[in-house]
């Protein structure tokens, strides 16, 4: 599965109020006979996509495709063990 995306799409995407934050999307493409996990993040300046990784089943994909999509919409926490 491919999905082409226009510019107008992009920026009218919600949460894209025009921050620096970039817009991160994690989607289950097939690929000869197994299933990839592909992360594609959306920067002002251009896209970006990350072959993860593949999967023997479809389902296996779609559920690890989840979990990256939600990490990807967690907020940013402050930094850990600093002074």
């Amino acid at each position: 599965m491919i999905v082409a995306v226009s510019d107008e799409a992009l920026q009218s995407e919600p949460g894209q109020g025009g921050g620096d934050d970039p817009f991160v999307s994690a989607s289950v493409v097939a690929d000869h006979g197994h299933w990839t996990v592909v992360v594609d993040v959306v920067f002002p300046d251009g896209v970006v996509r990350h072959r993860i990784r593949t999967y023997p089943t479809r389902a296996r994909a779609e559920m690890a495709a989840r979990i990256m999509q939600a990490a990807a919409e967690r907020g940013h926490r402050p930094d850990r063990g600093s002074p």
